[in-house]
């Protein structure tokens, strides 16, 4: 017997809406479901089941309280404003985004419990989930979301995971590096690390701290809006609390040849 494919939803995951122009905006889950329904064979094995929103709880075993307040704060503003408020470069929270977020998560969260009390799979190189989002610059290639699993996040005191594959993220920079040589935009890797622990984890890699001197405009694009606060303050070179607490970061070429070393590469994906 064909086993279902099992679809979580949750009426609040259509609630996200950074405004018609965008790229996820309200018209894209619709369409979704819709490309869903027209494929006959596959509508006939869904199994649609009822996600519960995320808890905190959920949300911070992946991310860190700054980011999950960030989120919030930013959709609280966009419902005193009544406009959507910019998260990042191309990320846009709305005044119903902080409800689409806790509902996506939940459906998530719920897809990923296993059905069955058995022993998840042992690690796989060729199944490792993992993604990211660049920009090619004139400089270099701007690394604006490195994404892994949530088993690929673990620290050194945290509790292991059968599903660990050690590496993902080294593989991910080392992909944006090679990238950013065959496009032709030096070889150069620029970021911004989430929190001060991404950034070691960047300086491990030969990663150093952006200067204005480097010429950051010429690493980071622009938003919509134009570039950030913050990527300004550091061009005019008075950088703050915030790129103290988030900072850039700068892979040279001379370092990405020889500081980015993946044992055993594994496919990236992006």
């Amino acid at each position: 017997m064909t086993k279902p494919v099992l679809l979580f939803e949750h009426p609040a995951c259509g609630l996200h809406d950074p405004g018609p122009a965008h790229p996820e905006g309200t018209s894209r889950l619709p369409a979704l479901l819709g490309a869903l329904a027209a494929d006959r064979e596959l509508e006939g094995r869904l199994e649609r089941r009822l996600a519960s929103p995320a808890s905190d709880e959920d949300l911070l075993r992946v991310h860190t309280p700054e980011h999950v307040a960030s989120v919030r704060a930013a959709a609280t503003r966009a419902a005193s404003t009544s406009a959507a408020v910019s998260l990042d470069l191309d990320t846009a929270a709305s005044a119903r985004s902080w409800e689409a977020a806790l509902a996506a998560a939940g459906c998530a969260v719920s897809a990923a419990e296993p059905s069955s009390p058995a022993r998840p799979p042992p690690p796989s190189r060729s199944r490792v989930r993992l993604a990211t989002t660049r920009f090619a610059c004139p400089r270099g290639t701007f690394v604006e979301l490195l994404v892994t699993a949530p088993w690929n996040l673990l620290g050194p005191d945290d509790p292991r995971d059968p599903r660990t594959a050690r590496g993902a993220g080294t593989a991910l920079v080392a992909a944006a590096a090679r990238w950013s040589a065959e496009r032709g935009c030096g070889g150069a890797v620029a970021l911004q690390a989430a929190t001060l622990r991404a950034a070691a984890f960047y300086d491990r890699l030969g990663f150093r701290p952006m200067r204005g001197e480097d010429d950051p405009l010429s690493l980071v694009p622009p938003g919509n809006r134009g570039w950030s606060d913050s990527i300004l303050r550091l061009a005019r070179r008075h950088p703050g609390e915030e790129e103290r607490r988030s900072p850039w970061m700068l892979l040279e070429p001379s370092r990405a040849r020889t500081a980015v070393a993946v044992r055993e590469p594994i496919p990236a994906v992006g």
